[in-house]
């Protein structure tokens, strides 16, 4: 093994890997005499006989030359490079190989050529894109969507380039906004304090606006039917003018309602009690026999009786004003529904955080992701006709103040995995005690696909994050870019039964959390 790393330069990478493109006719070239092979790296036998690597491998097993009619036995310290049939073949011509490269070289220094070639293919951090390397920071500084840009309105904000557009339609507080009704007004800022300028323009200019709106589309024959139309609009104008008023009696009304509804209700609870004391009387009339206790027990009920009658009278009064109040809050049938509508909205949101409130309660916060996908096959099947291309896991956390993950699938494979692999990545999320961890994130992560059958035969990846990736640096933005393994497990050998069983897979993350430490 000395002699050969002194030769080291004519080193040639095994072909049937490799697979180098020779500029000659390679059947002319030598063949290993124990595998009948393309002969690299040469050894030279006691008899003569030259092989390759891995012929010299299939000779020691026998201990003699394998060529028929030789036979020759030989011990390990008795082989030899050849180093003069070495040279010879590493100076052969191949080509690069890569895509729209046309170079020749040596292929004794093919590898160490491919591997700076400007025309070798790269793939982008951020985006996963395979590019070639000598466009590659090009891609970074101006063409990859998920580069960090700037907001052009300087508003202080950057996002990932492929959500500019949506910030600056939605977000960014510097934006200059049209009118709506396209009627030429363009000094409406979304900034702080300014968002209602946008509907008090469009409520005030609502008579030009429709003017606008049938000057442009009416023919030049119907000018008596426009100025009709804007006389009918001014009336409408002028009536919607009470509007606010029969709104504010509405919710005068509402609110009168809730008092007597529920002064109805105190009343009842009254009624109730003064009920349980009629009969605590009735029992005492049964259980006394002397007449001065009965005539003073008689005007007890008496009394009670009295108050449960002005009781009765005082709910059927608020009754009838409830009656009233609805009748005289009939022409306000749309602010009711639209406050209906408001509670539905509300309803909604509780449902959202009882929902969010459940999902808190199933996350784990020892740094281990736990993720069953059913319905594999179809959610496969989405993935390959770019319905759904990949499925974000619930969050969890290292530790009950610490850094807060997802995990990320590509049930179809991503990047270089795309439709061949299964690839599985983790996300750093935005958490609530970001300001106290250290960042970047560096904590190792194991990936795991488990086996089903109980064999115990898990398929795992385990990398500790690149400090200057964009991926593990503190988030501005809910999620970072993904960061993972591409090809993680082959099609072939995940769809079997050992890792899919009932349709269902089972993926896990885990943090080693030993190495934490947060700031306080």
């Amino acid at each position: 093994m000395s002699s050969l790393l002194r030769h080291s330069k004519f080193i040639t990478p095994d072909p049937s890997v490799t697979n180098p493109q020779f500029v000659k006719n390679t059947d002319e070239f030598e063949n290993c005499t124990a595998c009948n092979r393309m002969l690299w790296n040469a050894f030279m036998l006691p008899c003569g006989h030259r092989v390759c690597p891995n012929g010299l491998d299939r000779v020691r097993q026998n201990g003699r030359c394998m060529v028929e009619d030789c036979g020759t036995e030989y011990s390990d310290e008795e082989v030899r490079p050849d180093i003069f049939k070495r040279k010879e073949l590493a100076n052969l011509e191949v080509k690069c190989g890569n895509p729209d490269c046309h170079e020749i070289v040596c292929w004794g220094n093919l590898e160490n050529h491919q591997s700076s070639c400007e025309y070798r293919i790269a793939s982008c951090e951020q985006c996963r894109k395979s590019i070639r390397a000598s466009l590659l920071q090009k891609h970074l500084d101006e063409e990859c969507e998920q580069r960090m840009c700037p907001c052009p309105k300087q508003c202080g904000t950057s996002t990932e380039a492929i959500n500019m557009q949506n910030h600056l339609a939605h977000e960014c507080s510097n934006a200059i906004l049209d009118c709506p009704n396209q009627c030429g007004i363009t000094s409406m800022s979304r900034e702080e304090g300014r968002g209602h300028e946008v509907e008090q323009h469009t409520q005030e200019g609502l008579l030009y606006h429709v003017e606008l709106l049938l000057t442009t589309h009416a023919d030049t024959g119907n000018e008596e039917e426009i100025d009709k139309l804007k006389e009918t609009i001014q009336k409408m104008l002028k009536e919607s003018e009470n509007i606010p008023k029969l709104q504010d009696e509405n919710s005068r009304l509402r609110k009168e309602n809730q008092t007597n509804k529920k002064a109805i209700q105190d009343m009842k609870k009254v009624l109730v009690s003064q009920g349980e004391k009629v009969i605590n009387v009735e029992r005492q009339l049964d259980s006394r026999v002397s007449n001065d206790s009965v005539e003073t027990i008689k005007r007890d009920v008496t009394v009670v009786s009295q108050t449960v009658q002005a009781a009765k009278q005082r709910i059927e009064t608020l009754e009838r004003t409830i009656g009233t109040a609805g009748q005289t809050g009939g022409t306000n049938v749309q602010v009711v529904e639209r406050v209906e509508k408001h509670v539905g909205l509300l309803d909604v949101r509780m449902c959202e955080m009882d929902l969010r409130l459940q999902l808190l309660e199933t996350i784990n916060q020892e740094g281990v992701l736990m993720w069953k996908i059913r319905d594999y096959s179809r959610r496969k099947t989405e993935a390959v006709n770019g319905k759904t291309l990949s499925l974000y896991s619930q969050p969890f956390y290292t530790s009950q103040y610490g850094y807060k993950l997802c995990g990320r699938v590509y049930l179809n494979g991503d990047g270089t995995g795309k439709g061949t692999y299964l690839s599985f990545f983790v996300v750093v999320m935005k958490g609530d005690f970001d300001a106290l961890l250290q960042w970047p994130f560096t904590l190792p992560v194991t990936l795991m696909l488990l086996d089903q059958n109980g064999t115990g035969n898990h398929v795992r990846t385990t990398f500790t994050p690149n400090p200057a990736s964009n991926s593990f640096r503190r988030p501005t933005t809910d999620l970072n870019v993904a960061c993972g393994v591409p090809c993680f497990l082959q099609h072939t050998k995940l769809e079997t039964d050992t890792y899919v069983k009932d349709d269902t897979i089972f993926l896990r993350a885990v943090v080693d959390c030993s190495k934490e430490n947060p700031m306080f």
